[in-house]
């Protein structure tokens, strides 16, 4: 491989329109921009369960805010607690699986004793 150093002739640099200028998108109105946080709080005491949520989101340059507070039948609430847990239990059931292979097997622990 050969060490000579290679060099290009120098180009001529081209003159700018200032019509060809870009557009500056001011940064309020730029799309992708955008934030979200909401927060649901569900109790319950005696035969009545009441819900309290709040959302905050940031988009297209305004920060706009809603909330609520409500009850509902203990029943409702027995219900989502119910699903809740399951879907619970299924993730963690979708993780242990994923992390089985990893424990030694059962001939391993039989040779050692």
């Amino acid at each position: 491989m050969s060490k000579q150093l290679v060099t290009r002739p120098r180009k001529s640099v081209a003159k700018h329109d200032s019509a060809d200028e870009p557009v500056i998108v001011p940064p309020a109105s730029r799309p992708g921009v955008s934030f979200r946080y909401s927060y649901t709080e569900i109790s319950a005491v005696g035969n009545a369960a009441s819900v309290r949520r709040r959302e905050t989101r940031f988009e297209n340059g305004t920060l706009k805010s809603e909330s609520f507070e409500g009850t509902f039948d203990r029943g409702a609430f027995d219900e989502i607690v119910r699903q809740t847990q399951g879907y619970l239990l299924a993730q963690t059931s979708l993780l242990m699986k994923s992390l089985f292979w990893f424990l030694p097997s059962s001939d391993e622990r039989q040779r050692k004793d």
